[in-house]
């Protein structure tokens, strides 16, 4: 093609991680440089694509061809990629939801040693168990345990982590305030206060999560960088129409 520039936004959609990059490397890089859009979708991140599992286990395949295509993104420029999540297919003979339960079901393994099994069980336990106490003791600390004491805090974890299967709002504002709203008012606490107490509670867990999960990514060898990209990958992706009279015509989609 003699004008990459005659594309105008280029939209390229592939079935795997690396279709991408053997056979558009060179146009995206061009348009990058060019100041023009590219955006970037994969159908799969390549979980049945192994042909040797011993060399390349399928349990690890689908994250390790993501770290590869994220990085290769990276050097060429582009800025806006996205998975395409879904029930797909992953190869001739699986579906996403069959790999799910594979996965689950490597995740239980460990209950096979019952001393690894306890250790997990109390863990998880102990965990809720300093959720809930962090919960009354905001309550404690704006006042409104004399209205909502340990049942109440009990019952806003509870509310929380049941909005998880509410389809998501950014940080999951919102929703989140909601259940603790919710809750509280069953037991007369006012309007303003839950709200409030739904945001302080919020703030805390989010605090406490970089806090605690910032010395474990660096421990996994997991960078700031890394972390952006894979954010970037589940933001929206919206493509807007050309200017009117911009001479390139209409955005063409590479396939």
């Amino acid at each position: 093609m003699d004008d990459v520039a005659s594309l105008g936004t280029i939209l390229g959609v592939w079935a795997h991680p690396d279709d991408d990059i053997f056979l558009s490397a060179g146009l995206m890089a061009t348009a990058v440089r060019a100041a023009q859009r590219v955006v970037d979708v994969t159908a799969t991140r390549g979980e049945g694509g192994s042909m040797d599992e011993e060399r390349w286990p399928p349990d690890s395949m689908g994250e390790v061809r993501t770290k590869e295509l994220l990085r290769s993104l990276e050097i060429l420029g582009v800025q806006e990629h996205r998975f395409l999540e879904g029930p797909i297919d992953v190869d001739m003979e699986s579906h996403l939801d069959e790999a799910g339960a594979a996965q689950v079901r490597q995740g239980v393994r460990v209950f096979r040693n019952p001393r690894l099994g306890l250790a997990a069980t109390v863990l998880q336990l102990g965990a809720w168990g300093i959720q809930w106490l962090s919960c009354y003791a905001l309550l404690a600390a704006l006042g409104l345990d004399d209205l909502a004491g340990m049942g109440a805090a009990a019952a806003v974890l509870f509310a929380v982590n049941v909005t998880a299967v509410l389809p998501a709002t950014p940080s999951n504002l919102g929703v989140f305030q909601a259940a603790c709203v919710a809750v509280l008012s069953s037991y007369h606490v006012g309007y303003a206060d839950a709200l409030a107490y739904g945001i302080i509670l919020q703030a805390v867990e989010i605090a406490t999560a970089v806090v605690m999960g910032a010395p474990a990514l660096v421990r996994e060898g997991v960078s700031w960088r890394d972390v952006r990209l894979r954010a970037m990958n589940y933001a929206p992706v919206e493509l807007e129409p050309l200017p009117a009279g911009s001479g390139r015509g209409e955005a063409r989609a590479e396939a």
